[in-house]
C-alpha cells in the first residue's frame, strides 16, 4: 500500500485533523487566553478528544482481525493498554468538566489513584508486544539490534540527566509520586524500544505501522520527560504546548493501528 493512498483514507484524514485542531487549539488559548484558568481547562478537549478518537480507531481494528486472530490478539492487548489510558485520562477531565459546570468533583479516590490504571496498561501494551516479537519470524541483525540499543540507551541518558537524577534527589514530590515519575519514563523507553526492534525487524513494506507506533511512543516519553523537567522547574501548567507531545502519542498510536488495517485490506 503505497502513503499516498493511506493518507487519502477517511480515519487517517480524521486522525491528522484532530492533530492539526488541537495544535490550533493550544496555540489560541496560550495567545488569547491572558493566562485565564478557563483556557488551560479549555484544553482538556481536544486532549482527551485524542485518545478517545484513537480508542475507536483500534476498536475498530480489532473488530476487523477478530480476536482470535494472531494480530487481532496483538492489537486486543494494545487496545486494552489504551484503554486504560483513556480511563485515567477521562477521570481527569470529567473533573476539570465537573468544576467548571457547577462547582463539583470527581472523587478524590479516583482522581489520587489514575497512575495505577496508566501502569497497568504499560503492562499490557508491552504483552501485545512481546506477543507480536515471540511470533513474528526475523533473523538475527546485528545491524538493527544495534540502532534499537543506542537510541534507546540514548533517551536513558538523557532522560537521566533531566529528569530521573533530580526527580530522585528533590524534595518536591513524595516517594510514591517519584516512584510513579520514574516508572513512565523507564516503561516509556521500554515500549519504545520494543516497538522500534518490531519494527526494523518485520519487513519493510509491513512495518510502516510499527514505525508510527514507535514514533507515538517516543512522543509518550518527550511529554513524560518534558513535564518532569518543567514541573521540576515550578514552570509546568495546564494548557502548556508539551501536552501536546501526548495528543502527538495518542494520534500515532491511532493512526498506526489504522495503517496496519489498511496493509492487510490492501492484501485481501
Amino acid at each position: 500500500m503505497r502513503m499516498s493512498e493511506y493518507l487519502k483514507d477517511r480515519i487517517t484524514l480524521v486522525l491528522v485533523g484532530w492533530g492539526l485542531f488541537s495544535a490550533l487549539f493550544y496555540l489560541m488559548m496560550l495567545a488569547f487566553g491572558n493566562g485565564e484558568e478557563w483556557t488551560a481547562d479549555a484544553t482538556y478537549l481536544p486532549y482527551d478528544g485524542s485518545i478517545v478518537i484513537s480508542f475507536i480507531v483500534l476498536l475498530l481494528v480489532v473488530k476487523f482481525y477478530g480476536t482470535k486472530a494472531f494480530e487481532g490478539k496483538v492489537w486486543s492487548l494494545i487496545l486494552i493498554g489504551l484503554s486504560l489510558w483513556m480511563v485515567a485520562e477521562v477521570i481527569w477531565g470529567l473533573d476539570v468538566l465537573l468544576y467548571n459546570l457547577n462547582g463539583s468533583a470527581v472523587p478524590a479516590v479516583l482522581i489520587d489513584n489514575t497512575d495505577y490504571p496508566f501502569l497497568a496498561g504499560y503492562i499490557f501494551m508491552a504483552l501485545g508486544f512481546v506477543y507480536k516479537a515471540f511470533n513474528t519470524p526475523s533473523e538475527s541483525n546485528l545491524g538493527k539490534a544495534f540502532i534499537v540499543f543506542v537510541l534507546a540507551g540514548t533517551l536513558l541518558i538523557v532522560s537521566a540527566f533531566l529528569v530521573l537524577l533530580p526527580t530522585m534527589e528533590t524534595s518536591l514530590f513524595s516517594e510514591s509520586e517519584k516512584f510513579f515519575l520514574i516508572a513512565y519514563i523507564v516503561l516509556d523507553i521500554v515500549l519504545f524500544g520494543l516497538g522500534l526492534a518490531i519494527a526494523l525487524y518485520w519487513g519493510t513494506e509491513v512495518s510502516k505501522g510499527w514505525h508510527i507506533l514507535a514514533a507515538g511512543l517516543l512522543c509518550m516519553m518527550i511529554a513524560d520527560v518534558g513535564y518532569t523537567a518543567l514541573d521540576l522547574r515550578g514552570i509546568y501548567f495546564d494548557g502548556s504546548l508539551i501536552e501536546l507531545a501526548w495528543v502527538a502519542a495518542y494520534l500515532l498510536i491511532g493512526l498506526a493501528a489504522n495503517y496496519q488495517k489498511k496493509l492487510h485490506e490492501s492484501f485481501m
